[in-house]
């Protein structure tokens, strides 16, 4: 699990995702988890283990973005 800011277009809002080693290249809004985090510190710093945990694999029927697409 790698955890991501990134933007979907340049001069875009930074947004959060996560990265599943069952799809390489590919990362998931954290939105598609139901979790919503104000910045990377607020993730960092008030995640439950259990939303951690949660990050670990990918949600049912969720569309990741490709990594080489973001800017």
């Amino acid at each position: 699990m790698k955890l991501y800011t990134f933007r979907r277009a340049p001069g875009a809002a930074d947004e959060l995702g996560v990265g599943c080693a069952e799809k390489p290249g590919f990362l998931y809004p954290l939105e598609c988890f139901g979790l919503h985090f104000h910045d990377m510190t607020d993730l960092i710093r008030t995640a439950s283990p259990e939303q951690l945990a949660a990050l670990r694999t990918p949600p049912a029927g969720a569309e990741p973005l490709p990594l080489a697409a973001l800017a």
